[in-house]
């Protein structure tokens, strides 16, 4: 007879999950760059190097050690907080039942490496579970990638300082061990791994990669190389172009500027992204006889007529669906114009041209929409989106189907294994203490 699914938690607590299943499987040991250079001193002793590794590898987060006896402190564990929303359920699941598959090297711990399969699936599911509910689930990928962008994440990789310390094909003599990434096209999607990019300490405040101080443009491009598998897949296939928030933008310089039609069959010098219409675009622009190009879709929720306001100094248009709106075009101070449109529920193409002739600058949008009663507003940032490239989503990912009854037996779970004494998490602590650092057995198969 089966046992219902509370008789199953209790039983996998009151084993520990600890019943040895068969001799645990040898995996490289786990890269720890500091250890590394400090074993590679012949004058350092070996009481030093254990100090480190009992830090680096987060033994001291659980087990006590006697005062005085450890130099270093623990390194803290990545941040799991809103895990759900940027890691994949399958890789999760995958690198729970043996992290040292997934990402060889890993300092975490396999802790059901001796444990019985029927149990150790069940402890997997609802830790799972439990992640996803930090939150999850994982939105739906949008953002697509060019053959633009994937070569010039590549250049960026093997330029900014990335190999040094995780390697590239045909990079060699490196003097670092090589920190290997765990299949980051099944982990995660490009928004998500744009953002780590941008500011790593986020999720791993102990972690050795530096902020490079990357644009988003520049973090973008790296993310969709790294996931360049997820390009690979898609590439060819009869796919619909990836639909992304923002708006794209186009700055263009000019010999001398007096009205929009100067953008018709001119070159623009730089591009990029924006999350609205403004002067704002993230890079400098000359004084004078400058232009940009606002281009994408705009989404409308509701049907009916849509009045816009579009100020500027100097000349301006807004066009949607191709058609004139708003006519600001000229050389002028800045002032306001306006035009309206009815425009039926869904997207719609839009465009703004924009140029500065001399002196002042200035540049706004603002809309009165159905039933608004003449109510001036600028527009949301969550309206604009863009279209193009190749969309892109982690390889291999599954229909996960979230379960709450599993994710709260999860997050009991969570504690009663200690994997809070690492990972912190709002309102959990370690149901029980670990063996202090002396009690332990290092020739044990169990492990800890």
């Amino acid at each position: 007879m089966k046992k219902p699914f509370h008789a199953w938690l209790a039983g996998i607590a009151a084993m520990g999950l600890t019943s040895i299943s068969g001799i645990a499987q040898e995996y490289a040991p786990p890269v720890v760059p500091g250890f590394e250079h400090l074993a590679a001193q012949s004058e350092s002793d070996l009481v030093a190097q254990g100090q480190l590794l009992l830090g680096e590898l987060g033994c001291v987060a659980c087990h006590d050690a006697p005062a005085g006896t450890i130099r270093v402190d623990a390194k803290q564990a990545p941040n799991l907080a809103g895990i759900g929303g940027r890691v994949t359920p399958g890789w999760l699941r995958s690198y729970l039942s043996d992290p040292h598959a997934v990402k060889p090297g890993s300092n975490m711990p396999n802790i059901f490496h001796a444990s019985d399969e029927r149990p150790k699936e069940m402890a997997v599911d609802m830790l799972t579970n439990f992640l996803v509910s930090l939150g999850g689930p994982m939105p739906e990928p949008q953002t697509g990638a060019t053959e633009t962008q994937l070569e010039e994440g590549r250049r960026l990789f093997e330029t900014v300082g990335c190999v040094a310390c995780h390697g590239a094909d045909g990079v060699e003599g490196l003097s670092n061990p090589v920190v290997p990434m765990a299949d980051l096209s099944r982990k995660t999607t490009v928004d998500a791994l744009t953002a780590f990019l941008r500011d790593p300490k986020i999720h791993r405040p102990s972690g050795r990669m530096p902020s490079l101080s990357l644009t988003d443009k520049e973090a973008g491009a790296i993310a969709v190389y790294l996931l360049r598998d997820q390009f690979e897949a898609v590439r060819g296939a009869d796919a619909k172009p990836s639909r992304q928030r923002g708006l794209a933008w186009e700055y263009f310089e000019f010999g001398e500027v007096d009205s929009v039609t100067v953008f018709a069959g001119a070159t623009p010098i730089d591009s990029g992204k924006t999350t609205g219409v403004s002067l704002n675009i993230g890079r400098p622009k000359r004084r004078d006889d400058y232009g940009i190009r606002f281009s994408g879709i705009i989404e409308i929720d509701e049907p009916g007529r849509y009045r816009f306001e579009l100020s500027s100094d100097d000349g301006s248009v807004l066009l949607l669906d191709g058609a004139m709106v708003v006519n600001n075009d000229g050389v002028h101070a800045n002032q306001p114009r306006r035009g309206e449109a009815d425009l039926t529920a869904g997207f719609h193409e839009f465009e703004v041209l924009y140029f500065e002739k001399g002196n002042d600058e200035a540049l706004s949008l603002r809309w009165d929409t159905p039933g608004a009663g003449r109510d001036w507003t600028s527009l949301p940032e969550d309206v604009f989106w863009t279209e193009g490239g190749v969309a892109m989503a982690p390889i291999d990912d599954y229909d996960f189907v979230f379960d709450a009854q599993k994710a709260s037996f999860g997050a009991q779970m969570f504690a009663a294994m200690r994997c809070v004494s690492c990972h912190e998490v709002d309102g959990l602590s370690p149901l029980a203490p670990s063996p202090a650092l002396a009690s332990l057995d290092p020739a044990s198969e169990d492990g800890c």
